[in-house]
């Protein structure tokens, strides 16, 4: 009988960064899709912060892999929100926003019920440290994140709750009578979301009256 062939030892996996299967003009459009396309509505990023990621993740050379993708239209999108959702939770470690990220990421991908049950998370989390208080801003942790800041975090999160909601006729994770009525809106550089707050707020109102 023969004697069985010698096996090959395995080569270690190599770990490359998914976002340099992006040539980097493509990954700075897609980070301008992302504004134009969510960051506007649902300002839970930075722009800013993400071109300085992007910079910082190439370095002054493109580091793009074979031929790179450049990518249009959803399909692209819909790569740019998996590569954005893995540098986000890399580079600031903040659960969050992570989990903040894949909301969005699952309502893109048509996974509505998971978008849902994801943003409700998300509430949950943000009720335990007490952002729905308006005292709550004064502690350390917040004034040092910055007010305004935390302020889009939370009414990002309220309205995308409310949109989830209305859209797979789920409840709200967070009800209006659980939040402080002094606890203040974002800032006036924000406009579509301090006018979704309202019309969230309306919205619940008519919905809970014809389901009653």
């Amino acid at each position: 009988m023969a004697s069985p062939s010698a096996s090959h030892p395995m080569e270690p996996c190599q770990t490359v960064d998914p976002l340099w299967n992006l040539a980097k003009t493509e990954a700075l459009r897609l980070c301008r899709v992302y504004e134009e396309e969510m960051g506007i509505m649902y300002p839970v990023l930075e722009l800013s912060e993400l071109l300085d990621q992007v910079h910082l993740l190439y370095g002054p050379m493109d580091r793009t892999i074979g031929q790179g993708l450049h990518s249009s239209g959803q399909n692209g999108l819909d790569l740019w929100w998996g590569v954005l959702l893995w540098q986000e939770a890399k580079l600031r470690r903040d659960h969050d926003a992570d989990l903040n990220l894949q909301s969005i990421f699952y309502f893109q991908m048509h996974e509505e019920t998971l978008a849902w049950r994801t943003i409700g998370i998300v509430e949950r989390m943000y009720l335990e440290k007490g952002l729905h208080r308006q005292e709550t801003l004064d502690q350390p942790a917040i004034v040092a994140e910055g007010k305004d800041r935390v302020l889009r975090l939370f009414w990002s999160i309220y309205v995308l709750d409310r949109r989830w909601s209305f859209g797979t006729g789920m409840p709200f994770a967070l009800e209006d009578t659980d939040i402080d009525p002094w606890l203040p809106e974002p800032a006036e550089k924000t406009p579509y979301l301090r006018v979704m707050i309202r019309y969230s707020r309306i919205a619940a109102k008519v919905w809970k009256f014809i389901s009653a």
